[in-house]
């Protein structure tokens, strides 16, 4: 961007040379004009529709990547060819709109050094519904407004849908297939300002008389205006009393004010060497207003582009047209666009761009910012994008930044965020996304953060976190930095959310990829208590984890996680879903207590889904392949925090869990679904170092190593449950394990894998239980309630009837994994209904009808096969 705005200057240059020369027709008559010359190129393409055809007569837009501005423009023709020239060298956008078709894009083309064509865009024909807007729109003396281009955009995203349409002679414009949503409607005619009528939502009608006036461009009659050409600039409409006045050295422009009132500034043309300082010398605070209307303003010096001093007031920067801001290293303030005692407010629908090469691009360096409307693109800045010391504040307009430093830092304040776009990329290492001391809020709006540098945070604050609303994308790619402390080390991790305090999501849809290169990578990660009410997260992290020495000197090991916290963790409801592929992962990770759904609340309210692919690895003991050494990724010592588990030998292990805590775990209701896919030993499903209660819920657990798993005690009061162990325990309690209510479907293997296990004492006092295992002999079940074990074979079904033919079970037995015992396999089963003493088996039969779920089914028939009798 910097270099096209030297071109333009040195054209600008040029040309008035040329018309000097002209005009005094001197010396200048023999010399040669040259203009540099930019090379172009083209892009060509064709458009089809996916119902069949070329896609004659659609609009195609070309949109540079790094600012989003509109580089071409081309309908296409009877074939659905079109063409677009003049293009620069750079990253591109292509979007196309049909009336009636969905708008359709390709993200990213480049074009370096040749001709580009693109044949891979197709249309797709809008199925559903769909209904017109129409309207007038009008001049500001009530004329008709005539060849106004009028489009519709989506209100979440501000992307196009169909084609812009163009008001008759009188002003009226109607476009068709538009399906039901929210949308906004954009009015453009040369010569007005922009027009906007937000907040149409269209439902299963048409609309009419959406109508608008536009306002004439122009300069307030009380604005100081301000016009940069070349190396020059021209003050005009100063006021008569002196309380504004001006001076200037070439394009470097000082504008002075001891005005209580209002002061408007209006700031257009172009210069590759000038600056603009606005200062209050006033008494009190003042207000500004500055409007920026396609203004070209390029340091060359020690001046920022932009400056307002000693006005501890607010700033409004009102945005039209294109502008560029850019200053260069060696500018001595902290920012491109600064005001060094009051806040900033954006507003307006016109273009920003800036660059920052000496620190940040746009700074408050004492309030906040303040971000109303405008397009605002920081190509690059050595630190921040946005740098306010007093907290930042977003509730519309698009932000795109690239920044070696934070994208968005909020100081000591705090981070509001309810409407807009924000798009955030970061290199840096140990840089943040969003970053603000006093906490973030997010109640809206599309959010779009990727930082690649080690121990970097997407989004970070020392206080409390809050997701409300909109959109939140974050990916990350960073390592995780051994900071040398102690005796060893302390991780710090690559985070995609991280807060010191609380996190509390009860809407939004959030999206986090923690990459492979993110070692140790952490989704959302709280000191504090992390509550989940609502909202929809897809949450994957694919790092390995890795041993290291703790501060103390100790070998510990770290691992990644979808969703930790250091206190507890409350997931009551919402669409979660939950992966961790990376050595020793875990998806739900808690010091403390976890809480799994809500009391009296239904099933449907949480949907929780959780899996983990990634084997554990060696920490330390008398086994194992560690580096040794006692320095980063070495090993020797205890075990500690990565998810230890010890061998028959004594080795420790970092496990991979799909849902652990420190301290107990309750469910209470929910849908949660969990599959562990690894082959050998140390992952589980549902475990607690503590008690684990389930209360309700519909819970399925499939797992190599035990399913479900406490320390302390299990207990289970009611719930669908069903839980498969392909090589242990599925259901395992190392103290006492006791059911009182449910329905629980466990699975277990040969050997020393049973359906269910417990250390001390196993009660049944209620709730219906069919376990089935091979090899040794389960704990027989003890309780107020009667069990019975049945030997069955695999593959096979069983009914159980009572004296008076009741039907108390029909189970279809399972295939059970590593079955050392061949098809021979072991049922236990205890239902309320086992209050007799005489039953019927019935075997080598068949189930038809009724539901099966897990092999267990109701409302069915058993028909054929043998029967046995059973006595209790």
């Amino acid at each position: 961007m910097e270099k096209k705005t030297l071109y333009y200057a040195k054209r600008a240059v040029s040309l008035l040379a040329l018309c000097v020369c002209l005009s005094v027709i001197s010396s200048c008559g023999n010399d040669e004009l040259t203009e540099e010359v930019l090379q172009t190129y083209s892009l060509s393409g064709t458009i089809s529709k996916s119902d069949g055809g070329a896609a004659a007569g659609a609009s195609v837009m070309l949109m540079k990547i790094s600012d989003g501005s509109d580089a071409g423009q081309s309908p296409t023709n009877a074939d659905g060819e079109y063409i677009i020239t003049g293009i620069g060298a750079g990253s591109y956008k292509i979007v196309a709109t049909l009336n009636g078709y969905e708008t359709a894009s390709i993200d990213e083309v480049k074009i370096a050094d040749a001709d580009v064509a693109v044949n891979e865009v197709v249309l797709q024909k809008i199925t559903a519904p769909t209904y017109s807007i129409s309207g007038t729109i009008s001049k500001p003396d009530g004329s008709a407004a005539a060849g106004v281009s009028v489009q519709i955009r989506k209100a979440s995203d501000n992307v196009s849908v169909g084609q812009a349409a163009t008001t008759d002679a009188s002003g009226v414009y109607s476009i068709p297939d538009i399906p039901a949503g929210a949308y906004s409607l954009i009015c453009t005619l040369e010569g007005y300002e922009t027009g906007i009528l937000a907040d149409i939502t269209v439902k299963n009608e048409n609309l009419t008389s959406r109508n608008i006036t536009l306002k004439t461009i122009g300069i307030n009659a009380n604005a100081v205006s301000i016009i940069y050409s070349g190396n020059e600039a021209v003050i005009g409409n100063l006021p008569s009393d002196g309380s504004v006045t001006a001076t200037k050295s070439g394009a470097d422009v000082t504008i002075s004010s001891s005005s209580t009132a209002l002061v408007e500034l209006y700031v257009s043309g172009s210069t590759s060497g000038g600056s603009l300082k606005i200062q209050n010398n006033a008494t009190a605070p003042n207000t500004l207003r500055l409007t920026l209307n396609s203004a070209v303003i390029a340091s060359a010096s020690k001046l920022p582009p932009v400056q307002i001093t000693k006005n501890e007031g607010v700033t409004i920067v009102e945005l039209k047209g294109n502008n560029i801001l850019s200053d260069n290293a060696a500018n001595e303030e902290n920012a491109a666009l600064i005001s060094k005692s009051g806040s900033l407010e954006f507003e307006g629908y016109g273009k920003l761009s800036v660059s920052g090469a000496a620190k940040h691009a746009i700074a408050s360096s004492k309030k906040n910012i303040t971000v109303r409307n405008g397009d605002i693109t920081v190509t690059s800045a050595a630190s921040d994008g946005f740098h306010a010391e007093a907290g930042f504040v977003q509730s519309d307009g698009s932000l795109h930044i690239t920044a070696s430093g934070d994208g968005i830092d909020a100081g000591t304040g705090t981070a509001e965020i309810s409407g807009g776009t924000i798009q955030i990329t970061s290199s840096a290492d140990d840089t943040k996304g969003i970053k603000a001391d006093a906490g973030i809020i997010i109640n809206g709006g599309i959010i779009d953060v990727n930082v690649s540098g080690a121990q970097s945070k997407g989004i970070s604050s020392k206080s409390d976190i809050a997701v409300r609303s909109g959109n939140l994308s974050v990916v990350t790619s960073g390592a995780t930095v051994l900071e040398a402390v102690g005796s060893g080390y302390n991780p710090s991790y690559c985070t995609a959310v991280k807060s010191d305090g609380n996190i509390n999501i009860s809407g939004g849809t959030i999206a986090i990829e923690s990459r492979l290169t993110s070692d140790g990578g952490r989704g959302i990660s709280a000191d504090g208590d992390v509550v989940i009410s609502g909202g929809t997260l897809n949450i994957t992290t694919a790092g390995d984890g890795k041993v290291y020495t703790t501060e103390a000197g100790e070998t510990d090991s770290y691992t990644a996680s979808c969703i930790k916290s250091d206190k507890n963790i409350l997931l009551s409801g919402g669409n979660i879903t939950l992966g961790s592929s990376g050595t020793g992962g875990k998806c739900v990770n808690g010091k403390g207590t976890i809480t799994i759904g809500k009391a009296g609340a239904g099933n449907a309210n949480l949907v929780l889904t959780a899996g983990t692919s990634g084997e554990r690895f060696y920490v330390s003991g008398s086994t194992g392949g560690g580096q040794g050494g006692g320095r980063p990724n070495g090993g020797g010592g205890r075990p500690g925090g990565g998810g230890f588990g010890f061998g028959d030998d004594g080795t420790d292990y970092a496990n991979p869990k799909a849902i652990k805590s420190e301290g107990d775990m309750t469910i209470h209701s929910g849908t949660v679904t969990i599959n562990c896919t690894q082959k050998t030993e140390g992952n589980e499903g549902l475990e607690s170092k503590g008690t684990l209660t389930i209360n309700g819920g519909n819970i399925e657990v499939r797992t190599y190593d035990d399913g479900i798993n406490a320390a302390k005690a299990i207990i289970i009061n009611g719930g669908n449950i069903f839980c498969a162990a392909s090589g242990q325990d599925a259901i395992d309690s190392n103290g006492p394990l006791t059911i009182n209510g449910g329905l629980i479907i466990s699975n277990g293997v040969s050997g020393d894998g049973e359906a269910f296990d417990a250390e001390t004492t196993f009660h049944v006092n209620g709730g219906i239980i069919v376990g089935t295992h091979g090899g040794r002999a389960m704990t027989t079940p003890a309780g107020s309630q009667r069990s019975v074990r049945i030997q069955g074979t695999a593959g096979s079904a069983i009914s159980v009837k009572s004296a008076t033919g009741e039907t108390i079970l029909l189970f279809n037995i399972p295939v059970i994994a590593n079955a050392t015992t061949g098809t021979s396999l072991t049922v236990t089963f205890s239902d309320p209904r086992l209050t007799g003493s005489s039953y019927t088996l019935l075997s080598g039969g068949s189930i038809s009808g009724g539901t099966t779920v897990n092999g267990y089914n109701t409302g069915g028939t058993y028909t054929g096969g043998t029967s046995k009798s059973i006595t209790l």
